[in-house]
């Protein structure tokens, strides 16, 4: 079968939440070392960082860190809002419904979809 594929990329969102799970942590250092053509994507809040800058980590120095932060502008947080509605859906969302999402979620993503799924 691995001959078949391409490869494996596994991502753990909220991977924060192993940052106390050593034996998760290892088991994932093992398997990944161990098969070829994978790789992981870590996703979580900055505590996440102490995984891979802390010496007695099983992923120690073994990280391609990508901070990402928060919307900040109103037009961002307006793409990430109307992306999944339909064309004739976008045009419910007035300018001021943007306005007071974008002040709610203070641009977290996470935010503005739950926003946005009550207001749907």
């Amino acid at each position: 079968m691995a001959a078949q594929l391409n490869g494996l990329l596994l991502i753990l969102d909220e991977a924060h939440q192993l940052v106390q799970s050593d034996g998760i942590k290892q088991q994932l250092r093992h398997t990944f070392q161990e098969v070829e053509r994978c790789g992981i994507i870590f996703a979580g809040e900055s505590a996440l960082s102490t995984m891979f800058t802390n010496e007695s980590e099983p992923f120690y120095a073994q990280s391609l860190t990508i901070p990402l932060q928060n919307f900040t502008e109103p037009r961002e947080v307006a793409q990430c809002a109307l992306l999944p509605l339909g064309e004739d859906e976008r045009s419910l969302m007035s300018p001021m419904t943007m306005d007071y999402l974008s002040r709610l979620s203070r641009g977290r993503p996470n935010q503005i979809r739950l926003i946005c799924n009550s207001i749907y």
